[in-house]
């Protein structure tokens, strides 16, 4: 079971360095804009899903709606793990 949840945050951190070098792509191709955006989703995706799974296994937060990505947020902040800039 460990190794879905490590899988996950695996597939995070690639999408985030594919994300990175998108700032270097030349923006005048034509699919690197909408790479890019689909990128930026799979990234969002994944990341909340990833303190979904933190905040329930690490910090035993239950009391939230786990299917949605703002209330994950939130829970995630409570604990600490997001803080606003």
């Amino acid at each position: 079971m460990e190794s879905k949840y490590f899988n996950r945050y695996k597939s995070l951190c690639k999408s985030l360095a594919n994300l990175k070098e998108s700032r270097d792509a030349n923006i005048d191709d034509k699919f690197v804009l909408p790479a890019t955006v689909q990128n930026y989703n799979l990234t969002f995706d994944l990341a909340w899903k990833v303190l979904k799974e933190l905040v329930t296994n690490e910090f035993g937060l239950t009391d939230f709606a786990a299917g949605s990505p703002r209330e994950t947020l939130k829970s995630a902040y409570s604990v600490g793990l997001v803080r606003l800039l």
